[in-house]
Parts: C-alpha cells; sequence; structure tokens
C-alpha cells in the first residue's frame, strides 16, 4: 500500500459516506484513487469519482483483502506500542 501523505497537495479529498474509504481527486488530471487515510487501497486509477464509488459498493476481493490487511498491520502496530510502554 502506497502512502499518499507526499502528494497530498495535489489531491482533492472526498470521503464516501458509510465507508471507511476516501476517494483521492488528482486535481490536475481529475483521476481518482481510493484510500483509507493515506494509503492507497487499490493500484487502479478511475477516470471519474463516481467509477471509483461503483467499485466500492461491488466490495472487490483486492479492496477487502487490503482493507484487512491494513487493518492488522494497525493493530499489531498497537498493540506493539502498548507492550513498549508496559515495559518502560
Amino acid at each position: 500500500m502506497e502512502n499518499l501523505q507526499k502528494k497530498e497537495k495535489n489531491y482533492e479529498r472526498h470521503d464516501v459516506e458509510g465507508t471507511p474509504f476516501t476517494i483521492m481527486k488528482e486535481t490536475k488530471t481529475k483521476s481518482c484513487q481510493i484510500t483509507i487515510g493515506n494509503n492507497l487501497m487499490v493500484k487502479k486509477t478511475f477516470t471519474t469519482m463516481t467509477a471509483a464509488k461503483k467499485y466500492i459498493e461491488g466490495k472487490p476481493w483486492e479492496l477487502i483483502m487490503n482493507t484487512m490487511a491494513l487493518m492488522c498491520m494497525n493493530i499489531t502496530n498497537d498493540l506493539l506500542t502498548t507492550k513498549t510502554q508496559e515495559n518502560d
């Protein structure tokens, strides 16, 4: 999952209601990508926000698995941080 934090100035953020996803719309080309936070969830680029929303609504496996992987990484990081703080 690519981190878009450094590129954020070139994007408009659009939250997708009822989901954890954000559609990042590139200001010059108007192409769209699906993210959670600054994490790119699929490599696919969409030509419109409507196409990106339809992709999310379709619940494709790539999006589901990448979302689960991100959640697992965040939970692991939280557990490691908590364990480190307890040992200090």
